[in-house]
């Protein structure tokens, strides 16, 4: 069974506010929950720099 974890961390970047977790994953993941924020979740080893170039690709989606 999955652990869940309702701890969500949130930080800024381009005037969003995202809400991250780290787990034990391999990929970045980016969704929208049902109350409309952005959340992510992070693998262990991925720093803020390639949070935000994903970020960066993911915009045109995300403005839609």
């Amino acid at each position: 069974m999955a652990r869940q974890s309702s701890s969500l961390k949130s930080f800024i970047y381009k005037d969003e506010c995202y809400f991250y977790s780290k787990k034990r994953i391999k990929t970045l993941r980016l969704r929208i929950n049902e109350r409309g924020e952005f959340v992510l979740s992070i693998p262990y080893f991925c720093t803020f720099k390639s949070v935000y170039e994903f970020l960066d690709k993911s915009s045109s989606w995300m403005n839609e």
